[in-house]
């Protein structure tokens, strides 16, 4: 498992081993006394992360191994913490808030653009992948705190965009060695890997100070009730380095899903016309087709999960 993590195949490494044992769910012995438990199926994923939540944690080692990039949150924290840290983000992903799709229109027609097609009714060569991550981005970061990127990019000290992208790209390549590693993920560890951390942290802390700075301006009763980043942080601290300001901090690693999976559906679509058709058949009726055509590629191809 460490050999192809360091050349970069560990997904494709666990795709073949399910394939071949013709299973979605198996258990992985990566390093002596380090056992990881990987599974593709979405009703296991559900159970874990929903409908039996309380019967699963992380495990011991996790939040040694992605505390330095990650900070303290719902992806490092276990028992009480981790519950206060998704208290924190519950009110975020309140059915009110999720709704606002003129929010979420905004970014998408940022993207569209990019696909704008040509007088012979192709569009230009796109390399989609940036184009996915950037409006994930936007669209989350406005949505916890209340201002994309691009609205911080304009102030001369924050930290641009593209920054953030390559610092936390590269520090998550580092996570993987470390979280392979197990209860020795400490060996994995130089001056690179902090220098992406603290990249990482310091786009991040742009956004907390921001939000913090218009908390104290506009405090949170005089705010819109319909306010996405709001709530919760009503009860945060008024510095940046207090861990319960950030209650969204460690949920950067969220960023790579997203853009992994439209990558991967993009990809089928355009090598397959006849599910291209029945999806652009089906979109102005009901759609459990899209319902399952968003599954299958996460069976097939799911984005690496650290765990």
């Amino acid at each position: 498992m460490l050999k192809v993590t360091k050349d970069e195949r560990g997904p494709q490494y666990i795709m073949e081993s399910m394939n071949g044992k013709d299973v979605h769910t198996l258990q992985l012995k990566v390093f002596p006394g380090s056992v990881l438990i990987l599974t593709r199926d979405p009703e296991n994923v559900k159970a874990m992360f929903v409908t039996h939540a309380s019967s699963f944690e992380i495990g011991p080692w996790r939040g040694g191994s992605f505390k330095p990039l990650l900070g303290l949150g719902l992806f490092t924290l276990r028992g009480e913490p981790w519950k206060h840290s998704r208290m924190l983000l519950r009110p975020q992903f309140s059915r009110e808030q999720v709704s606002d799709l003129a929010l979420e229109e905004r970014h998408v027609d940022t993207l569209s653009s990019a696909l704008r097609t040509g007088s012979d009714g192709w569009t230009d060569v796109v390399e989609p992948q940036p184009c996915f991550f950037k409006i994930t981005l936007e669209l989350m970061t406005e949505f916890l705190y209340g201002q994309s990127p691009s609205q911080m990019d304009k102030k001369s000290d924050a930290p641009g965009i593209q920054e953030f992208g390559y610092n936390f790209d590269a520090g998550k390549a580092w996570l993987n060695a470390r979280s392979a590693l197990g209860r020795w993920h400490w060996l994995s560890h130089s001056w690179e890997f902090s220098h992406h951390c603290v990249k990482v942290h310091q786009y991040v802390d742009s956004f907390v100070s921001a939000k913090l700075e218009q908390r104290i301006k506009s405090p949170p009763q005089r705010m819109k009730r319909n306010s996405s980043s709001s709530t919760s942080w009503q009860n945060t601290q008024t510095t940046p380095s207090n861990s319960a300001a950030k209650p969204s901090t460690s949920s950067a690693p969220a960023v790579t899903r997203p853009p992994s999976l439209l990558s991967w559906i993009f990809y089928f679509l355009s090598r397959s016309p006849e599910i291209f058709s029945n999806l652009r058949t089906t979109i102005h009726r009901p759609l459990p087709y899209l319902h399952h055509l968003r599954k299958s590629p996460l069976m097939h191809l799911p984005p690496p999960s650290h765990q």
